[in-house]
C-alpha cells in the first residue's frame, strides 16, 4: 500500500477507483464498504530506522475529511505507535534469549552418584528479562562427585549468562584441579578478566569422594550461604569466604570431614533465607536447625518442608529464585 515513508490521504473512498486504490486485501475491501469510510489518511510505521507497517486513519462521514495540514500530528502519532510495536517486538526477542539461557542454568536433575541420595527444589520466579542468576550442578566422578551452588549478582541475560559460565568453567576445571578451593580460585580469576562491571558470585563447591575408610567431604566456600551437613550429634555450617569476580585475593573458606552413612548435606540459595518481609528472614543458624530437625525424613520431604517454609513467609507468592539441594550418604 505504501511505497514510501510518504503520509497519503485518500478523499471519496465511496468510488471504485480510489476504493480499490486504498484497499489492501478482499477483506479490506469488505471492511472500508461495509462501515462506509469517506476518507482516510495513511501514515508509515517506522521505528529504529526501519519500516515495520502502516498505519490508516478514517472518517465515516462525507463532510468530515483528513487534509494536509492533519499529516503532522498524524505522523507523531504513527511513530509513537511504530516505537511501542518495536518495544513490544524486542522485548519478546530478549525474553526468549533469557528464557534460553535460564534452560541452560541447571540440569533437569542431580546426576545419580552411587552411595548417594539427592533431591533439589529449582524455582524461578523471574519472568522474562527478570531472569535470576541462581545455579546448581553435581559432577559425577570416578570416586565420587562435585557438588555445586552459587549465585551470581543482579538479573535479566547478562547474569543469567555469567551464571552459565561459572558453571561450564566449573564443569571444566574440575576435571583439572582437585581441590575445591583452587578451582574457586580459578573462577575468580576468570571473573575478574571478564568484561562486565558486575560479574560478581557466590559460590559453595564440594567435592564427595569414596575412600578405603569411608567418604570424604571437602567444602570450599566463597561469600555463599553456608551450606549445612547434618550427621550424627548435630548440624555444621560450612560458610565463609568472599564474593568472587570482587578482589584479586578473593578469600576461599575450605572445611573438611567425614561423610558418613545417614549424613545429609544442605544447600540453599539467598531467596530462601531471604523469603518474605526483614522480620521474616532466616539466617543460617536456623537453617542449620531447620535441617537437622527435618533430617529423619526422606530428602523429597525435607526440601518440600523448607520450600513451604519459605512460601509461608512471603503469603504465597516468593519474589526471588530459590534453589534447595540435598544429598545423603546411603
Amino acid at each position: 500500500m505504501l511505497r514510501a515513508d510518504e503520509p497519503m490521504i485518500f478523499h471519496d473512498l465511496g468510488r471504485p477507483e480510489v476504493f480499490k486504490t486504498f484497499a489492501l486485501t478482499d477483506e479490506h475491501e469488505e471492511f472500508v464498504d461495509v462501515t462506509g469510510y469517506e476518507s482516510a489518511a495513511v501514515v508509515a510505521l517506522i521505528a529504529r530506522g526501519r519500516q515495520i507497517g502502516t498505519l490508516s486513519f478514517l472518517h465515516a462521514h462525507a463532510n468530515v475529511s483528513y487534509e494536509p495540514e492533519d499529516l503532522e500530528f498524524l505522523a507523531e502519532l504513527g511513530d509513537r505507535a511504530a516505537l511501542a510495536l518495536d518495544n513490544a517486538r524486542l522485548y519478546q526477542e530478549r525474553d526468549a534469549i533469557a528464557r534460553n539461557l535460564q534452560r541452560g542454568l541447571r540440569p533437569p536433575r542431580p546426576a545419580r552418584v552411587e552411595g548417594l541420595e539427592s533431591s533439589v527444589i529449582f524455582e524461578a520466579t523471574g519472568r522474562g528479562i527478570e531472569i535470576g542468576g541462581d545455579l546448581y550442578d553435581v559432577l559425577p566422578t570416578e570416586d565420587g562427585c562435585w557438588v555445586l551452588i552459587g549465585d551470581v549478582a543482579g538479573k535479566g541475560s547478562e547474569a543469567a549468562g555469567v551464571s552459565v559460565a561459572v558453571r561450564h568453567a566449573v564443569r571444566g576445571l574440575t576435571r583439572e584441579v582437585d581441590e575445591p578451593e583452587e578451582v574457586l580460585a580459578r573462577v575468580n580469576e576468570l571473573l575478574l578478566e571478564g568484561t562486565g562491571l558486575n560479574d560478581f558470585a557466590t559460590a559453595v563447591l564440594v567435592r564427595l569422594r569414596r575412600r578405603e575408610g569411608g567418604w570424604t567431604l571437602a567444602a570450599a566456600s566463597a561469600g555463599h550461604p553456608p551450606p549445612v551437613h547434618v550427621r550424627k550429634g548435630g548440624a555444621r555450617l560450612l560458610g565463609g569466604g568472599t564474593v568472587l569476580g570482587a578482589l584479586q585475593d578473593a578469600k576461599v573458606q575450605r572445611h573438611d570431614a567425614p561423610f558418613a552413612v545417614g549424613d545429609t548435606l544442605l544447600f540453599c540459595t539467598d531467596g530462601w533465607l531471604e523469603a518474605g518481609p526483614p522480620s521474616e528472614h532466616r539466617d543460617p543458624i536456623e537453617l542449620a536447625r531447620l535441617a537437622e530437625y527435618l533430617a529423619p525424613l526422606a530428602l523429597e520431604e525435607m526440601i518440600a518442608r523448607l520450600r513451604g517454609d519459605a512460601i509461608s513467609r512471603t503469603h504465597g507468592e516468593l519474589r526471588d529464585d530459590i534453589v534447595l539441594l540435598a544429598l545423603r550418604r546411603v
